[in-house]
């Protein structure tokens, strides 16, 4: 992550409707591939996104080199408050909660490797207003979903939080995670947080500026996390995206789709076990295609959409 040298200092945080006067380039290299796509979408060409903030490359290296600046606090409750007066929503409140997800974003991006936590700002009470302005059986899927990614990313919890689901599937003697009821769903929040517990993981804080604040720094953090370092290490590799394909079993398992280096021949097998060797099972995808080129948009962010839909036609489900 290296922003150009000479080019003025910047805030630690742009709202992706204010490009702040950037450059194309300028914004790759500050905001990373998803957060000058935001920009330029909102800010540049003045479509409507959603609100959104981008926390700079520059503060990564930061948190990286030094740890949590003192001054990130304050920086980060100034963004969430542009955030919410901009989405008419607040974080946390039960009677209209504001969810935002926390995804990373380099200049060469690396679809897969780093992490990402979903649908943050859902305690018991936010989740009972969500339900309120949707449905029950909505609301309790949100929360059990992020209970899973915040346990994986934020908390390393050492558990197979899949395998837990799996549980609740047989349980319910249903095949799907879509197939679960209310119920079925307030069982496995339960069994969830009962297996985080008991992997000797701290439980998921209820201040939702909590939770924001230690979801950027795991986000942060998977710069140099397992799965990105295991692939950038492989010198056979050129580049990688790992996506969502079908499964008749499981409805969604990983897959690696790798470009390989000029005359390197390797086998998706052999990729597997390499993975397997440095990371934990749950971690590794089931199955690796080989690809000729990844596509990108101009701002160098995968486009995962071309990716998929091949996998996906002619399945009713698709994923995001």
């Amino acid at each position: 992550m290296q922003y150009r040298p000479g080019v003025a200092a910047r805030p630690p945080f742009l709202f992706a409707d204010e490009p702040d006067g950037l450059t194309a380039e300028e914004r790759r290299l500050l905001l990373g591939g998803k957060g000058a796509s935001l920009a330029e979408m909102g800010g540049v060409l003045g479509l409507p996104v959603p609100p959104a903030f981008t926390l700079t490359t520059d503060v990564c290296r930061r948190v990286l080199d030094g740890g949590w600046p003192a001054d990130l606090d304050d920086h980060l409750r100034r963004a969430l408050d542009g955030l919410e007066r901009r989405a008419g929503r607040r974080l946390g409140d039960p009677s209209d909660p504001l969810l935002v997800s926390v995804r990373s974003g380099a200049p060469d991006t690396m679809p897969g490797m780093m992490d990402t936590v979903l649908n943050l700002g859902l305690d018991d009470a936010a989740t009972a207003g969500l339900a309120d302005l949707t449905d029950e059986r909505f609301a309790l899927d949100t929360h059990r979903r992020f209970l899973q990614s915040y346990a994986a990313v934020v908390l390393d919890a050492p558990v197979d939080l899949h395998a837990v689901v799996r549980g609740a599937l047989e349980a319910a003697g249903v095949e799907r995670e879509a197939d679960l009821g209310p119920a079925d769903l307030r069982s496995l929040i339960a069994d969830l947080r009962v297996a985080i517990a008991a992997a000797g993981a701290p439980g998921v804080p209820d201040d939702p500026f909590e939770q924001l604040r230690a979801a950027v720094a795991a986000v942060f953090a998977s710069w140099n996390g397992e799965r990105a370092t295991v692939y950038r290490a492989h010198e056979g590799i050129a580049d990688v995206a790992v996506i969502g394909v079908p499964d008749e079993r499981w409805g969604e398992v990983g897959k690696a789709l790798v470009i390989l280096v000029p005359d390197v021949e390797l086998t998706p097998d052999e990729i597997l076990a390499y993975a397997r060797e440095q990371l934990a099972g749950f971690k590794v995808p089931k199955t690796v295609d080989f690809v000729e080129a990844i596509p990108r948009n101009p701002s160098g962010k995968i486009l995962k959409r071309e990716l998929r839909d091949p996998y996906w036609e002619g399945h009713e489900r698709k994923v995001h």
